[in-house]
């Protein structure tokens, strides 16, 4: 075979590779979209509510598959992570939270590259963030819980929660930085230095047994 000919089949397997590959990699560059109507206590939600589409057994939804309302309680949802296994049968169910809580969903869908309708209810409040304390002083007396409380919770008022702490609690503390020093919180103490758990912020627990806390939203 000449160099030409050589050169020319060369040529044409680039090319079949360089249009084929591409086409292959795009088959899901086009996200589904999901347009979620969202009612809170059966009531239409106003803007500002988060919604993520949560993709077969997975437990949280995958990035970019979230959206938040508008002021007419709607959000579009782009399921930007679908695999070929996501959409092929059997049909991979789909399930949303609102504001992190699990949420209701009419009609019931299923993963589609096809555009979908969905109205989803939640209830008020129904979201918690739960705070695993493993070690208790029963088990070492030096058992501390550190805790990152979420960047996507809400900050909260630990004089409005109190009462959801677990009876295992003995105290809570926090590290506000130079100058400010430790703040401490026991529940329904009003003495208590802390105020509130911030966004982001690091906590230590102390239990006198294992336990959890699931803290409202």
């Amino acid at each position: 075979m000449s160099k030409l000919r050589v050169l020319v089949v060369g040529l044409l397997v680039m090319a079949v590779l360089t249009i084929g590959l591409p086409l292959a990699a795009s088959a899901f560059s086009v996200p589904a979209l999901v347009r979620a109507t969202v009612y809170v206590d059966d009531e239409l939600a106003g803007a500002g509510v988060t919604v993520g589409a949560i993709i077969g057994d997975e437990s949280t939804p995958r990035a970019g598959n979230t959206g938040v309302t508008k002021e007419d309680g709607v959000a579009i949802l782009m399921l930007e992570a679908l695999t070929e296994g996501d959409v092929t049968d059997p049909a991979t169910a789909l399930s949303f939270t609102v504001d992190g809580a699990a949420a209701d969903e009419s009609p019931d869908v299923d993963v589609t590259m096809a555009y979908q309708e969905v109205d989803l209810y939640a209830t008020a409040g129904a979201r918690v963030e739960v705070w695993d304390m493993p070690f208790g002083l029963d088990q070492d007396l030096g058992a501390v819980n550190f805790y990152s409380y979420p960047a996507d919770a809400v900050q909260v008022t630990l004089d409005d929660i109190a009462d959801t702490a677990p009876p295992e609690l003995s105290i809570v503390w926090h590290y506000s930085g130079p100058g400010e020093g430790w703040h401490w919180f026991v529940p329904l103490v009003d003495e208590s230095t802390l105020q509130t758990l911030d966004p982001g912020e690091i906590y230590v627990g102390v239990a006198t047994s294992a336990t959890s806390w699931e803290i409202p939203q």
